[in-house]
């Protein structure tokens, strides 16, 4: 395992991402604080734009330490159910060999998402320390000072998208799963009329709902703040600048076009890989044997009055067995995951699904805390 593999694995554990937010917090934390001092309650004077993605990206990360786990998970729940008909030790051996995989993905993503970011606010914030540090009327103390806190925090949300890079790598390694399973030949065996609405595959579509659910958060924030940022007037702070965040709209740009293509890898193109693998099953299914169904219908239905009694209700029952498989392939659905799980991400529900993290601070990947053991009783004791 090479430093780069380790720093990774540090970064995105509990741990790493504990001590992350902390610092993070605290930066952001001191700014607020000299913002509330100098402008008063004049929220628009604040900067909201950090203020919002440091609380984006604390639910974020929160919620996706969870992924790994889920990931296992959705494999167990196809090999029970039948859908992945291979032993927990082969079980074991396609998510190492994913692991593997992902590994190099999960690498180049942190590097190009956390330059992106690094890019960003060098674009950005240069210009503007250049104009601060050729003005003779700036104290040069305060200049020093500025600079130097804006080059921390420049670092830290540089690590910040480093680490934030690496879970948007790891949902589009886990969206290699369905191409391996949409192969021809690959062991996905489907159930039409499934319980679970999806043909079996549920588990792994609510894997990858999951996973969009999350690349919406960089997605929605980004767009949100490209949209309101011609509009953000600052003029009645008393500032020589009337917009400070006209700059940052082309860096967000490219990180949401960045964060789409993922949102492509974690969501879209395994979802459309399964979808062609089951309508390909359907409609040889329905070629093939749909028409045997029917014949063994005809056949059974004209020798039925001349069965004794108790082949006769083997005979229904079989009738009954054989008419609802043919109903289930002529309703078979073509999408891995049912209207449930979609509804349980993507409508207001949604915010089940994020509440109870926020207010009891729980880790779902260790069953530890991200926040203080003292904290977390307190919220806990609130929910």
């Amino acid at each position: 395992m090479g430093w780069g593999e380790r720093l990774t694995r540090a970064a995105t554990g509990p741990r790493g991402i504990r001590v992350l937010l902390g610092v993070l917090l605290t930066i952001v934390a001191l700014k607020s604080a000299a913002e509330i001092f100098v402008f008063g309650a004049h929220v628009r004077c604040w900067d909201t734009m950090l203020l919002s993605g440091t609380s984006v990206f604390a639910v974020a990360v929160a919620l996706a330490l969870s992924l790994p786990r889920r990931f296992e998970h959705a494999l167990i729940e196809l090999r029970v159910h039948g859908a992945l008909p291979v032993t927990a030790a082969q079980t074991n051996e396609i998510k190492a060999d994913l692991d593997r995989a992902g590994t190099r993905m999960v690498g180049r993503a942190a590097v190009v998402v956390g330059l992106l970011v690094l890019g960003g606010f060098l674009y950005v914030l240069v210009p503007q320390f250049i104009a601060i540090w050729q003005n003779p009327a700036s104290p040069r103390g305060f200049v020093y000072g500025l600079i130097g806190f804006f080059a921390f925090l420049t670092l830290v949300c540089s690590f910040c998208g480093y680490v934030g890079g690496a879970f948007l790598g790891r949902v589009a390694s886990y969206g290699l799963l369905a191409r391996r399973l949409s192969r021809p030949g690959s062991q996905l065996t489907l159930q039409p009329g499934h319980y679970d609405g999806a043909n079996g595959l549920a588990p792994i579509g609510g894997l990858y709902l999951y996973q969009a659910f999350l690349v919406m958060f960089p997605i929605v924030w980004l767009a949100a703040w490209w949209l309101i940022i011609p509009y953000y007037d600052t003029t009645t702070c008393g500032t020589d600048v009337a917009n400070p965040y006209l700059p940052w709209r082309m860096p967000l740009l490219i990180l949401w076009i960045t964060s789409v293509v993922f949102l492509y890898l974690a969501f879209v193109r395994p979802v459309l890989q399964l979808k062609r693998r089951i309508t390909s099953e359907r409609d040889a299914l329905e070629r093939v044997r749909l028409p045997e169904i029917r014949a063994e219908i005809d056949a059974i239905r004209a020798n039925l009055a001349t069965y004794a009694a108790d082949d006769r209700a083997a005979q229904e029952a079989r009738l009954s067995a054989l008419a609802r498989e043919h109903w289930d392939i002529e309703h078979m659905p073509t999408w891995p995951m049912d209207r449930t799980t979609v509804k349980q991400y993507f409508s207001v529900n949604a915010a089940g699904t994020v509440a109870p993290i926020l207010l009891k601070g729980y880790d779902i990947a260790s069953g530890g805390s991200l926040l203080s053991p003292g904290l977390a009783r307190l919220l806990s004791g609130l929910s």
